[in-house]
């Protein structure tokens, strides 16, 4: 393994660990209709494997994954605002 790909599978295991579902679920604190509807994503179920095999196809880059995680997000956040009937309007928003 080189260099680029050892960054590449860091960058794409950070993304996922950090975007993956939150376990507020498994203790009974929030429940599903507590969550806001958002389209279905892509790489929502993807394995570090399968993120790692579409870069390596081509199909996709680092920066293309991050941009998708990051639409997805802006996504989620919209969503919650909109649900909570927050503006969410604090320092550094735009």
């Amino acid at each position: 393994m080189n260099r680029r790909n050892l960054l590449q599978m860091a960058a794409c295991g950070g993304l996922y660990s950090m975007l993956s579902a939150p376990d507020d679920l498994a203790d009974g604190s929030a429940s599903p209709a507590d969550t806001p509807h958002v389209e279905p994503f892509e790489w929502e179920e993807a394995t570090i494997a399968q993120l790692k095999a579409a870069m390596d196809s081509g199909k996709e880059t680092a920066a293309s994954l991050a941009r998708k995680y990051l639409q997805r997000i802006a996504a989620i956040d919209k969503a919650n605002r909109n649900k909570s009937g927050c503006s969410g309007g604090g320092p550094g928003t735009r």
